[in-house]
């Protein structure tokens, strides 16, 4: 009889190492996962897994190729040659960082930033939360409208305003797509990145920029005159933005699959490290894109700044001036230019369009994909972002429609600090991640990029406000009319109530528990046993 037992007991133990050799969970009791060393050791990569994989990031990335990022590379190179290229390399360094949090925070929990923001945040600044990061969706928004009007307009001589209501078409376009599958939109903006990236190559071909100053900008840090500061924080406001932290932190669930609850440990640092290498190789190509418009710009239109017309370069001006200045190409570079600005138009309205999808539906608790909340959202959001690209379009030119697509690049600026927080704060407590939570010297880099982003988006604030002579106009407001003062006195203190509640928003959000257990789901609950 005891024999019998130990075959049997042998029999059971060569069944459960033939499953931790085939990397199957250890099932005890039916609930709990085994966190045994075998469970939990390293899976070797597989590149046939990770080409399977990828996709999410490529989303995420179109956001660092908008026309608010090429209007920005666009002015740096027309004014500081190749600078502040290193400014691009940087910003692009903690952007990645960034995103592979916001990823890793997904493939942990099993949730995304916004459904975490509505499980640890009281109501109150829960909803402030919320429409500051809506607000920051259609701020990022109306530059593609108005990028996408300005390529229309380029390409086929379409009035603005008509450009403007037209580029409503988009989202109508990817709320249909999504009925195809999250692959099949993959699939479109992964071609318009392509065509995009070939438009600049070949910008860059007639151009024939230098490359050791490419290089040399690339590493040597410098800041040309003082405004060029007002460059170096637009830059880190136009490539890390806080909707496409919570876009990646949503997309990326959709490699989980239904059964991510029972993966283990290894599985999980497994799809971490595939989430960082495609988001490397994403952001990679957005960089080498946005140095080739910085570079195409200083080869080109650098050498002319000092003539008026070159001095405040937009979006439209630039497919005129490239047309001058490579005059053998003058028919061949202005097209190529308006259809990368149509395909970053087009390609970057879907992070938009999805950002704001998973914010509604993680705030308010709504069902993953519901089809009639996407519709009524995504549909708002772009009606709200055409009023005021259409109003600058009707009322104020094209040279308006410019700045506003500067403008809009300060108010999704403001907005990084209030998302980056919460998603760092998350990041680093053991009850939401277990043992993925932030340690030590990761920590201390997630705290100091913060202090960073808040740094120079104070300097951003500041430096915006002396441009309007802000201090100039209150300090003669005494011997303006009465109305006058009144408007200059209103400004000053709506725009101190508002710092104070911004400062008041970000004091909170650093200070608030969000250790609630409740957060704790999934695998994570199972290998902290229910932690």
């Amino acid at each position: 009889m005891n024999e019998r037992d130990d075959k049997m007991g042998s029999v059971e133990e060569e069944r459960a190492l033939l499953g931790r050799a085939e990397n199957k969970p250890c099932v005890r009791d039916g609930s709990e996962l085994c966190d045994c060393p075998v469970c939990d050791a390293y899976v070797p990569f597989n590149w046939s897994e990770w080409l399977t994989f990828s996709g999410v990031s490529w989303i995420t990335a179109v956001a660092f190729l908008d026309p608010g990022n090429l209007e920005c590379d666009l002015q740096v190179g027309t004014l500081y040659e190749y600078k502040l290229v290193w400014v691009l390399v940087w910003t692009t360094a903690i952007a990645l960082w960034m995103q592979v949090l916001a990823a890793r925070l997904g493939l942990v929990t099993g949730k995304h930033l916004a459904e975490h923001c509505r499980e640890q945040y009281s109501t109150a600044p829960r909803m402030v939360l919320f429409v500051i990061s809506q607000l920051g969706v259609v701020s990022f928004d109306v530059a593609e409208v108005i990028g996408t009007a300005m390529a229309l307009r380029i390409l086929f001589n379409i009035p603005l305003p008509l450009g403007c209501c037209i580029s409503a078409l988009d989202t109508l376009l990817i709320l249909l797509l999504q009925k195809w599958g999250a692959k099949k939109v993959e699939a479109v903006i992964e071609a318009g990145l392509a065509v995009l990236g070939l438009c600049f190559v070949l910008e860059l071909y007639l151009a024939r920029p230098s490359v050791p100053g490419i290089a040399i900008g690339a590493v040597v840090p410098s800041v040309p005159d003082g405004n060029a500061w007002f460059f170096l924080v637009s830059i880190l406001g136009s490539v890390v933005m806080g909707h496409n932290l919570f876009l990646h932190s949503g997309l990326i669930l959709t490699r989980l699959g239904s059964d991510h609850h029972l993966q283990t440990r290894s599985e999980i640092k497994k799809k971490i490290r595939y989430a960082s290498l495609e988001s490397f190789v994403a952001l990679a190509v957005s960089l080498v894109i946005n140095i080739a418009v910085v570079a195409v710009a200083a080869a080109k239109l650098f050498p002319h700044n000092a003539e008026a017309r070159f001095a405040n370069v937009g979006l439209q001006d630039a497919s005129v001036l490239l047309g001058e200045v490579l005059s053998k190409y003058q028919n061949v570079a202005p097209t190529a230019w308006a259809i990368a600005l149509l395909c970053s138009g087009h390609a970057a309205t879907v992070t938009g369009t999805y950002a704001s999808q998973l914010i509604v539906e993680g705030f308010f608790g709504l069902n993953r994909g519901n089809t009639k909340s996407s519709w009524i959202v995504n549909l708002l959001t772009r009606g709200t972002a055409i009023l005021p690209a259409l109003g600058a379009a009707l009322w104020a030119g094209e040279a308006s429609a410019d700045k506003l697509i500067v403008a809009t690049q300060l108010v999704v600026s403001i907005q990084l600090p209030l998302v980056s927080i919460p998603l760092l704060r998350f990041a680093e407590s053991p009850a939401i991640m277990g043992s993925f939570a932030l340690k030590g010297a990761e920590r201390v880099l997630g705290w100091a990029i913060v202090a960073i982003c808040i740094a120079v988006n104070v300097v951003l604030v500041l430096q915006s406000l002396n441009d309007l002579d802000v201090m100039q106009t209150i300090l003669s407001s005494k011997h303006a009319d009465l109305g006058h003062r009144l408007f200059v006195q209103s400004t000053v203190i709506v725009t101190l109530i508002a710092f104070v509640a911004y400062s008041r928003l970000v004091v909170y959000l650093m200070r608030a528990d969000v250790y609630k257990a409740e957060a704790a789901t999934g695998h994570i609950r199972h290998m902290n046993g229910g932690a």
